[in-house]
């Protein structure tokens, strides 16, 4: 460990007496307020830091039932479980695919050299903060994103040896089932596991984007190479040109939130013309948010030829201006949206939320921005029109 991964380990430590003991919330430059969320939600479901986990799995049958229930997950992560089990076999290090109710269903590695809490990794063992506290799983989960939690910032005294990375399996309509985790208790993380974590997740994306039944797919890069390799976005659109399903990198690229993309009309988030006659050769497209990108579209979808700019001299109608304002939030500003409207003060939301205010202060500047608005009341009355 070096000198800078020393001086982090000890500025989480103390982070986490001082939050433990008086109640003091660390700066999000000293700690991720993601972590501190974690912590708070710990409290909030009455877990004590220093309560013992359970590590007893359910019952064979329990097991059984839950294995039918996360088909799709087991199916679409076991391929990538069964390299990274092999790759990370004699490095002290354990692979865990985590449903979304934080049980195990599948774990691999290095099991055998690990210590006594990682030893019992097996399905069935839950590892949800209900019970284990703080952990990578269940952060990335809540979060929707990649995430490491090492030593200190997990809630649990009995978890300080632990260093984890975990990323969050995503569906095609952004729901996640799941998170496929990286652990060890024995000794640091090896260098590059995060990027190894989520080129895994990128290819469990694209077989999950396989079973979404549409009528043409487009792929979407910036870099024509890139087209056809695992890191191209992948839009399935229906007959109509509306989205039914993208991965994630997808969702990056047209700088929108995944789960609100679906059912959006193509032509809103990308500018440009295109038909499945053209597949060959890939076409020219721009993002809303101005980014160039290299297409190909497969299958029988129609793709609005030509596609209206913002600069149309028509006019959009109310309707359509409401549409176009709801698909420019976020699932979690939506969230806090409505709760601005029901009355509720920033501390109120984030308890609603399991965020931190400042969280929740990140979310309404966003909100006003994109409202064009100054003031709670503005955002209210804005919202209540175009909403």
């Amino acid at each position: 460990m070096d000198s800078n991964d020393a001086w982090k380990m000890q500025s989480s430590s103390l982070a986490r007496r001082s939050f433990l003991l008086n109640g003091v919330v660390p700066p999000p430059d000293l700690l991720s307020p993601k972590i501190v969320d974690s912590w708070k939600r710990c409290q909030f479901l009455g877990v004590s830091n220093n309560q013992r986990p359970c590590l007893d799995p359910i019952s064979t049958q329990e097991i059984r039932l839950r294995s039918e229930r996360d088909h799709t997950l087991i199916a679409a992560s076991a391929v990538e479980l069964r390299h990274l089990s092999d790759a990370l076999l004699q490095t002290g290090h354990v692979v865990l695919s985590v449903d979304d109710q934080g049980f195990i269903v599948a774990a691999g590695g290095d099991i055998a050299g690990s210590g006594p809490i990682l030893r019992r990794a097996r399905a069935g063992v839950n590892v949800g903060e209900h019970n284990l506290g703080t952990t990578a799983p269940s952060v990335a989960f809540i979060e929707r994103e990649p995430i490491a939690i090492q030593r200190a910032e997990h809630f649990l005294s009995s978890m300080q040896l632990f260093e984890c990375v975990a990323a969050p399996v995503l569906l095609p309509n952004g729901d996640a089932i799941g998170t496929l985790c990286i652990s060890t208790d024995t000794r640091p993380l090896l260098p590059g596991l995060m990027e190894l974590l989520q080129n895994t997740m990128k290819r469990i994306e694209r077989r999950l984007m396989q079973s979404v039944r549409s009528a043409g797919l487009l792929r979407i890069h910036p870099h024509p190479d890139c087209l056809g390799s695992s890191l191209e976005g992948l839009i399935a659109l229906g007959e109509a040109g509306q989205i039914v399903g993208l991965n994630s990198l997808a969702a990056q690229f047209l700088g929108v939130d995944q789960s609100a993309a679906i059912g959006a009309p193509i032509e809103r988030l990308l500018h440009g013309s295109a038909s499945a006659q053209n597949a060959r050769a890939p076409l020219m497209l721009q993002s809303q948010t101005g980014l160039r990108l290299f297409a190909r579209l497969e299958g029988k979808a129609v793709y609005p030829s030509p596609v209206v700019q913002r600069e149309s001299s028509v006019p959009p109608t109310t309707a359509e201006t409401a549409s176009i304002v709801a698909e420019s939030f976020t699932g979690q500003e939506l969230k806090v949206l409505r709760h601005l409207e029901a009355g509720l003060s920033n501390k109120q939301i984030g308890v609603a939320l399991f965020i931190s205010q400042n969280t929740v202060k990140y979310h309404l500047k966003n909100i006003f921005s994109k409202l064009h608005v100054k003031s709670r009341l503005e955002a209210i009355a804005k919202a209540r029109r175009l909403i």
